[in-house]
């Protein structure tokens, strides 16, 4: 379970922003039973968090910094010497900022047990990098790392220390370097973030989500094919079976690296070449007949239809997992009612058991106006007028100003929360029509 996640000097954010899923105070009557608890009822979380503001004002950057963080987390091992880091991306638009160091930190939960992982790091090299954990509600550290120091431990690290100091490059979190070499200890914090976290964000390339549930309808049989059909279906889109047939004629034009190893490049190919078709039953007049009729998901059915597919396998992998899902831009495509029905899907302890988080980037306001959503699921993005992002829940406006019962939606559009376009059309010249006449 994520509990907050803060960062530094990130794309459009100069401040440190942070992102929180712990509920705020005391717990509303009849909210208890659909939030993630911790720690025998000291820490409340959310398990839904919608991102708001204007276009440009960064909302995709907050996915982004935790996309980051994880890339980070998982892959920093396999850079080259002196290789820089993908995931340094600084704020540009004051030179002070731009050669500054970024910073990421996080707060989780591990089978009930609270981590927290923060790390500071310029383009070549991490500068600061600790891990500690909460066995019994205490803070222990595991581990600590800065420029220029000494590694040091705390009394809960097992395992060899200075084997993989021996290995550590300066490009390299110490996390990610001691996995891989083997260390069981902090193994769980590797594979939490290996396997609990899924991105499905607009810059994208537009096959990837697509192929996540194509490659499982492919590979993971009957039972998974069937919760598919079963999530399509009760977003009312009505698909009697699903199917994933080869593209051969991609696969003849098909242009791979010449030194790609033949098992990777076997993998790949399939991947790529295959389409899902969905069948819809077909009706003679009133009645079935038994017969379905297949469309091509990429050329044939509709923008919303090809959505809830992309949506489909990283939903149910996130709801059996108990995992994270981040989704950008999560009403493109999407009808309200079927937002709705997503969030619920989170929101709801019977269809969401093992505790999954649902963060998304929106402009679909008719969640602000949903029975029973809270303020502190809400968070907001706005951009000053030096194009620096700033992040901040709509919980943190007073509660004299925000009345309960108040429309947060109609709120919101009035500009009372602010992050809303400033929208001037002042500044457009097109020209007269008489000059455009004579030229």
């Amino acid at each position: 379970m994520l509990i907050d996640f803060s960062f530094s000097n990130y794309l459009s954010f100069k401040e440190s922003a942070s992102l929180s899923l712990l509920v705020p105070g005391k717990i509303a009557e009849g909210r208890a039973r659909h939030l993630l608890i911790l720690e025998e009822g000291r820490y409340a979380l959310t398990p839904f968090v919608g991102i708001y503001g204007p276009n440009a004002a960064g909302k995709s950057n907050v996915a982004k910094a935790l996309m980051d963080f994880v890339f980070l987390i998982l892959q920093s091992h396999n850079l080259g010497i002196d290789a820089p880091i993908p995931s340094y991306r600084p704020f540009r638009l004051d030179p002070a900022s731009r050669a500054a160091p970024v910073s990421f930190e996080a707060e989780f939960a591990i089978d009930g047990i609270r981590h927290s992982l923060k790390v500071r790091f310029d383009r070549l090299s991490i500068l600061e990098e600790e891990l500690v954990f909460y066995p019994e509600g205490r803070r222990a550290l595991l581990y600590s790392r800065k420029e220029g120091a000494p590694l040091s431990f705390g009394g809960h690290f097992r395992g060899p220390k200075k084997g993989i100091e021996a290995f550590l490059r300066k490009n390299a979190l110490f996390l990610s370097t001691a996995v891989n070499l083997s260390n069981e200890q902090l193994r769980p914090v590797y594979k939490y973030f290996q396997t609990h976290y899924q991105f499905h964000l607009s810059m994208e390339s537009i096959g990837r989500p697509l192929m996540a549930t194509t490659n499982g309808l492919r590979q993971r049989g009957a039972e998974y094919r069937k919760l598919v059909l079963g999530f399509l279906n009760a977003a009312d889109i009505s698909v009697a079976d699903l199917d994933i047939r080869r593209n051969e004629t991609l696969l003849k034009t098909l242009a791979l690296p010449a030194d790609m190893p033949a098992e990777i490049r076997s993998a790949v190919m399939e991947t790529l070449s295959s389409q899902a078709f969905l069948g819809h039953p077909v009706y003679s007049g009133d009645n079935s007949t038994g017969v379905n009729e297949y469309f091509s998901l990429n050329d044939e059915e509709s923008g919303g239809t090809a959505k809830m597919y992309e949506l489909a396998g990283e939903i149910i992998d996130a709801v059996a997992m108990g995992g994270v899902l981040v989704i950008d831009e999560f009403n493109s495509g999407l009808h309200p009612r079927l937002c709705e029905h997503i969030v619920g899907i989170f929101r709801n302890s019977a269809s969401n058991p093992r505790g999954a988080q649902l963060i998304v980037t929106t402009h679909d306001t008719n969640l602000m106006a949903r029975d029973g959503i809270f303020r502190d699921e809400l968070w907001l993005v706005d951009r000053d007028s030096r194009g620096a992002s700033e992040l901040y829940s709509l919980d943190e406006f007073s509660k004299d100003e925000v009345r309960k019962g108040a429309n947060l939606e109609r709120w919101y559009l009035d500009g009372r929360f602010r992050a809303i376009p400033s929208l001037d059309s002042s500044s457009l010249d097109f020209g007269s029509p008489d000059a455009q006449e004579t030229t």
